[in-house]
């Protein structure tokens, strides 16, 4: 079974988190 061929990270997690941490910083 080869079924782990879609391992693509989208970018909308990273800028997610990206950003709360940037909120955290600036608190």
């Amino acid at each position: 079974n080869k079924v782990k061929k879609n391992k693509q990270v989208p970018f909308v997690p990273y800028i997610y988190v990206s950003f709360l941490l940037i909120s955290i910083l600036i608190k």
